[in-house]
C-alpha cells in the first residue's frame, strides 16, 4: 500500500500551511518595544568615545604590563556590552545570537590576557616547524 492508497498517511501540504498559519494567529502579539530616547543613545555614544580615549591614551602612554593589559581588554568587555545591548539591540533578538555575541566580547580578550601571560608557550604551541 502507497502513501495515496492510505488516507491516514497523505501529507496534505495545503492542510499542513493552513494549521501552521492558524497558530501563528493566535501567538499573542508581541509588544512593542520601548524606543531609547534619542539624549539616551547621545549620552551611551558620549560614553564610548570616552572610553576609546581611554584606551587610546592608556595604549599610547602607558608602559606595557599586565595591569595595562588587564584595564584596556576590561574597556573592551564593557564597550562591547553596551554596543550589542544599545546600538545593536540584541536583547531582544535570537538568544542564541545575543549569547553568541557577548561570548565573543569575552572570549578575546581573555586570549589577549593569555597573550600576555604565556607567550613563549603560545610561540611554541602554534609554531610550523620543531
Amino acid at each position: 500500500m502507497t502513501h495515496s492508497e492510505n488516507p491516514s498517511i497523505s501529507i496534505d501540504s495545503n492542510h499542513s500551511i493552513n494549521k501552521l498559519s492558524a497558530i501563528l494567529e493566535t501567538e499573542a502579539p508581541r509588544e512593542p518595544k520601548p524606543q531609547k530616547s534619542s539624549r539616551h543613545l547621545d549620552i551611551l555614544w558620549l560614553c564610548l568615545m570616552i572610553l576609546t580615549i581611554i584606551n587610546a591614551a592608556i595604549a599610547e602612554q602607558a608602559e606595557p604590563s599586565f595591569l595595562v593589559t588587564l584595564i584596556i581588554c576590561s574597556i573592551i568587555v564593557l564597550k562591547a556590552r553596551l554596543v550589542i545591548d544599545y546600538f545593536m539591540e540584541l536583547k531582544g533578538a535570537s538568544p542564541y545570537i545575543y549569547h553568541l555575541m557577548n561570548a565573543y566580547f569575552y572570549v578575546f580578550p581573555v586570549l589577549a590576557l593569555f597573550v600576555w601571560l604565556y607567550p613563549e608557550q603560545l610561540v611554541e604551541l602554534i609554531q610550523l616547524v620543531p
